[in-house]
This record gives structure tokens, sequence and C-alpha cells, in this order.
């Protein structure tokens, strides 16, 4: 019997179709990223703001009557014990000579008048040793300790400092802007010209350090009126998987459970449609 040619056209769009269409069906679904959950070391965080301070300030006083002929400084200027400061007129000597070193912060007199004793003339701060004084609030004091760490930023400065607390106020105050908080002071390690007194500052207490936990980017988190959930990639579908938070730190939100480490997290959840949903890999 003879086949009739219609019958291979037939079979050929068939087997045509089926090679096709998969490939069709698999290049129109979802394309997604994925990332592999690691277990990590974290570090939990408080911001407060707070203040530059100089832990040690100095007058320096006019030790009989003088007249002012000449300023020999200039204010914001380091100076050493000794150096001199002024060149005057008086019963004794010609120049008034430093008595602290440090920065001077203002000069209290002008050339060209006269000074009684005990006049001040000068005001010198100590750069070397700046403390931070902090607004702890009252909802975070409990989490605060003498000794913990902390790393101080701040608008007039670039990078950052690190710093310790040394000191926790005993009482608490009130203020219109700040709310009820307790005064801490910040030891500073290595301060440098770059800071001064009175700069405003703010200070990132680490308050517990955690080894061995879930980091996740806080943009791989989605949420529903049950709560927070990821996808995981469960072979060619998005599996999804409600989960428990902790704080976010820099590296990323802290997951208490509901992800163990080597599992796969669809990076890109906005991509897909429902749970259990088909899902093809970027790059395949």
């Amino acid at each position: 019997m003879k086949k009739h040619p219609f019958f291979f056209v037939f079979a050929l769009i068939v087997l045509i179709f089926a090679i096709v269409t998969p490939n069709m069906m698999y290049s129109s679904l979802p394309k997604v990223n994925y990332i592999k959950a690691n277990k990590q070391s974290a570090v939990k965080t408080i911001t407060v703001s707070g203040k530059i301070n100089a832990e040690n300030e100095y007058n320096q006083f006019a030790d009989e009557p003088i007249f002012i002929d000449e300023i020999l400084v200039n204010e914001g200027e380091k100076v050493t014990k000794g150096d001199k400061l002024f060149k005057v007129t008086s019963q004794n000597k010609k120049y008034i000579a430093s008595k602290f070193s440090g920065t001077i912060n203002k000069i209290l007199v002008k050339a060209g008048t006269f000074c009684e004793q005990n006049t001040p003339l000068i005001n010198i701060i100590d750069t070397s040793n700046l403390y931070a004084t902090l607004l702890i609030g009252e909802n975070v004091f409990q989490k605060i300790k003498i000794g913990q760490k902390l790393n101080l930023t701040g608008n007039a400065f670039s990078g950052n400092y690190k710093a310790t607390i040394t000191k926790l106020g005993a009482t608490a105050t009130d203020n219109a802007t700040s709310g009820t908080f307790v005064e801490a002071v910040a030891k500073l390690q290595n301060p440098d010209e770059n800071l001064k007194p009175g700069f405003n500052v703010k200070a990132k207490i680490i308050t517990k350090t955690l080894k061995d936990v879930i980091l996740l980017p806080s943009n791989v988190i989605s949420q529903d009126n049950q709560g927070e959930f990821v996808y995981k990639l469960n072979q060619n579908k998005a599996q999804k998987v409600y989960i428990k938070t902790d704080d976010i730190t820099r590296k990323g939100t802290i997951i208490k459970n509901g992800v163990k480490a080597d599992d796969y997290i669809i990076s890109n959840p906005w991509e897909v449609q429902k749970d259990n949903s088909y899902i093809s890999l970027k790059g395949d």
C-alpha cells in the first residue's frame, strides 16, 4: 500500500512540535538568580548621637600687669609647653610662654591692650585626649555596658574612629529633642587633627558578637499576611518557606530559623509568581 505524502508531513510537524514546545515553555518561565546560605559571624549594633569633647582644657592668665605688644600665635594652632604666645611689655618679662601643650582654642586678648594681673589671656585644649559624650535612649539603655566598643562617624570628618565606653551616667535626663536619655562617655583610641571638640558624631555601638549564624541580604526576604518568607530553590521549582528573623546587620539580616546552611535561596523573589511555581535559572 502506498503511503500518502500527507502522513509524512504530518509526522514531521508533530516531531518538530514535540521538540520546540518544551523549549518555548522553558524560555517563558521566570528567570531567577540564587545564592547559597552560609554560616557567618556578625555583630549587633545600636546607633546613637553624641558630641566630641576635650578631656583637658586650660585657661592661661597674666601673672602680673602686662601690655600686649604682639600676638605670636593663631587660633587652631598647636603649641608646646614653653612656646612663645605674646610679646609683652612688663616689669619682669618680654614674652609670655605657654604653660600647656595643646591646640589654641581662643585668644582672649587683643594686641595693643593693657591687662591686669589674673586677666585670662588664652584658652588651650588638649586634642590628644578626646572623648565623646553619647545620648543613650532609655529604650536601649539595658543593652549598653562599660567596655563596649564602638565606631564614630560624622559629617565634619571622613572615615571613622574607634572608641570604648568608659562611663555611664547615674541618672536619666529629659530633653525636648532627644527624649529621655542617659549620658555615656566613650574614650577615643587614636584621635587626630581632623577631630575637633564640639563636632557632632554618630556612634555605632557593638552590643553583641555572633558566630555561625545565617545571614541573608534583606532584599531576598518577602512578607505577606502570614509573615516573612524566602523562596528556596527546589530542583526546578521555587519553594516558599516562612522564616523567623533577628536584627539587621551590616552584612545582612540574621535568620533565626527556616533556612539552613547550604540552602539555595532565590535572590530576585519578585520574579516568582507563587509557591512551587516552575522557574528557570539565569544563564541556563
